[in-house]
Formats: structure tokens, sequence, C-alpha cells
């Protein structure tokens, strides 16, 4: 859950077991460990959700601190009132989702490849043939 008072993180007890490493509880520590590619697209959808109160969900690329490999985490989420009926916190669940990931992109690896290689027949062509 996401305090929007105080800016912290809270997370489940195993958050580490699923992620592969540790989060910040400091939002914006956290925001370091996105992708340097993903950070600017994130902020601005944390905001809109912010702003409108809104549900969350999104696939995100983090960078593991101390392998530096990237992990994939979908996040959703929704607003939570207080006891006024003021939103005060986010609340959700993120998943792990590197090893579909990484499925996905080979997958459509072997499928570009396959388009860019399919009309060859000979080995002299395949060999002479520039992968984009």
């Amino acid at each position: 859950q996401f305090d929007l008072q105080a800016k912290k993180v809270v997370y489940s007890a195993n958050v580490a077991d699923v992620v592969g490493f540790a989060l910040p509880t400091d939002y914006d520590e956290l925001i370091e460990y996105i992708h340097p590619e993903d950070r600017a697209e994130i902020k601005e959808i944390l905001q809109q959700t912010f702003a409108v109160k809104g549900s969350y969900e999104h696939e995100t690329r983090y960078i593991n601190p101390r392998t530096k490999e990237i992990v994939w985490l979908k996040t959703q989420g929704t607003f939570a009132p207080d006891e006024k009926g003021l939103p005060a916190q986010f609340v959700g669940i993120t998943q792990n989702i590197t090893a579909d990931k990484r499925r996905q992109l080979n997958q459509q690896f072997i499928i570009d490849l396959d388009r860019q290689l399919g009309g060859l027949r000979e080995p002299e062509e395949i060999e002479s043939t520039t992968i984009n």
C-alpha cells in the first residue's frame, strides 16, 4: 500500500521473495529502481491515477540493484478511503512477471527472425543477410 501523505510504501512480508530483492519504502527511492526508460511514463500514469483517485494496472521494468538484471513487475491497485471517506492510501498487489515477459520476448524474436529469413533458401543467402 502507498500512504499518500507520507509518500511511503508498505509491502507484504514476502515482497523480496516475490520481486527478488528488497524494495525501498520511500516513493522517490522506489522510482529510482524503475528502468530509466520507463520512469517518466510511470510518474505520469501515477500522477493521473492519484489525480482522479482511480485504479491502476501496469507492467513495469525494474532494475535489480544487486544483479542489474531487468525484473518485470505487474502492479494493480486502487484507492482506499480514510474514516472520512477521502482517499488516503493506494492499495494493491504486485506480481513478478519476468518469466512470462522473457517467454513473450523470445517468441517475438523468433517470429521476427522467421519473417526476415523466411524467404531465403540457399545457405549463402542466409549467411550474407544482416538481421535487424
